[in-house]
């Protein structure tokens, strides 16, 4: 099976992340990468509007031979991750850690990364959207060096006020190299 294919069945579902997230699953699957780490689970059931991402991944790692990684802060909203991508369990290490010190122990390869930790306000708060933009650069340069080189790096909250949670992330990919292959509501980054 494609990866196009399978994806289609979530188009009006994924919404605004549609387009990223299927580009982003058909070159993971175009260039054999099979890990998958994300920092920040899904926190609520059927919750399409936040992407439901680690439901999205476990279904891929089923059909297409992946492994993912998640980590999340908040213990109760793994506990919501796992129940809603339970019969994706076998695929999908669970991990209750902050997202930073996570990536720093993190020792294998990544061939899709995807940040979507720490919460990005709407509301116009400068100081917390400057927090939410540091954490997201930190999180990026304790990752990219385990990201293969035909790795992709997906980042999400990406069209709010002020630049979103990447605003300072894009600015470091592309000093180091990566290029933004599309851009919405999720940023998606390769080096080729």
């Amino acid at each position: 099976m494609k990866v196009a294919e399978w994806i289609e069945q979530y188009k009006e579902k994924s919404d605004k992340r549609f387009p990223t997230f299927k580009k982003a699953f058909e070159l993971l699957q175009e260039r054999a990468g099979n890990n998958i780490v994300e920092t920040g689970c899904l926190r609520m059931i059927d919750d399409w509007g936040a992407g439901m991402s680690t439901f999205l991944f476990g279904e891929y790692a089923e059909k297409f031979g992946a492994k993912v990684w998640t980590v999340d802060i908040e213990p109760k909203n793994m506990d919501v991750c796992r129940a809603v991508t339970s019969k994706y369990a076998p695929f999908i290490s669970y991990h209750v850690n902050d997202s930073l010190r996570f990536l720093r122990e993190f020792k294998a390869i990544i061939d899709l990364l995807y940040l979507d930790s720490m919460d990005y306000p709407i509301d116009g708060n400068e100081a917390v959207e400057l927090q939410s933009q540091n954490h997201q650069l930190s999180e990026i340069q304790l990752a990219l060096p385990h990201v293969s080189p035909g790795g992709l790096i997906l980042l999400d909250d990406n069209d709010f006020p002020g630049g979103g949670k990447t605003r300072l992330t894009k600015i470091y990919l592309k000093s180091e190299g990566w290029n933004e292959l599309l851009s919405g509501q999720q940023s998606l980054w390769s080096k080729t």
